[in-house]
């Protein structure tokens, strides 16, 4: 019992927020009898995806000490995209992968400028923020974007009974695997501790700023593809609901 006790005191330690989460359920569960119910989970999984792809996207950026504040309107000009009449007409994976490229393209964007300027990254991609909300506007007209059919399964999908939008969550949730194992998330942890350091010790820190910061791009925009409809007869998603972070 005693081994017990103490592998809950360590794993407390370790992450606290945890027991925090876990009494939280537990209340809800007691207040509301239809809050622990499997639909119920199922619906906070959907809704939590796009947040959590595009969060890990955002850690790894902050863990480089810097900020990326254009997250909101790069998912919001993925989705325009997404919508648009150039690729509205294209199978499923051709859009998916062109959303894909536009997020690299914008995540490079602004890892080049940290990289390769003395701006501040908060100046960077403050500017960012503003291109990438303007360009969305433009391709939308600022209307609400409406996803043909084919498109819908992205976000509404399912594989083996579990929705797609939660697989993608699941996916990049391996980004913590990267972070810990993986030489390039060893890079970002020592380029934000100390980017003087990491210099000397041969750590390429351009190259993980610009990594780190297209990583983001990439993850939000795959953030958009899986946002749940806003409402249930439609996919329908507002583009200045979207253009916010």
């Amino acid at each position: 019992m005693s081994d017990v006790h103490g592998l809950l005191r360590a794993a407390v330690r370790r992450e606290p927020l945890l027991f925090v989460l876990a009494v939280l359920l537990l209340a809800l569960a007691g207040f509301y009898p239809g809050f622990g119910t499997v639909a119920n989970f199922r619906n906070i999984a959907i809704q939590a995806s796009p947040l959590i792809i595009a969060a890990v996207g955002m850690t790894y950026v902050i863990m480089t000490a810097g900020i990326d504040l254009s997250v909101g309107s790069m998912l919001f000009l993925a989705a325009a995209i997404e919508s648009s009449r150039v690729v509205v007409g294209c199978p499923t994976a051709v859009v998916f992968a062109a959303i894909c490229a536009t997020g690299v393209l914008m995540g490079l964007i602004n890892g080049l400028a940290v990289a390769f300027t003395r701006v501040p990254a908060l100046i960077v991609t403050l500017a960012a923020m503003q291109v990438f909300r303007g360009a969305g506007g433009h391709i939308t007209g600022q209307q609400n974007i409406d996803l043909p059919e084919n498109l819908r399964g992205i976000g509404t999908g399912s594989l083996l009974g579990v929705p797609t939008p939660v697989l993608l969550a699941a996916v990049a949730l391996g980004g913590a695997f990267v972070f810990r194992r993986v030489t390039f998330g060893r890079y970002v942890q020592a380029v934000g501790s100390n980017p003087e350091a990491a210099v000397n010790a041969g750590v390429p820190v351009r190259l993980v700023l610009v990594g780190a910061y297209t990583l983001a791009g990439l993850l939000a925009a795959v953030a958009s593809s899986p946002r749940p409809p806003d409402s249930a007869p439609c996919s329908r998603r507002s583009a200045r609901a979207s253009s916010s972070p």
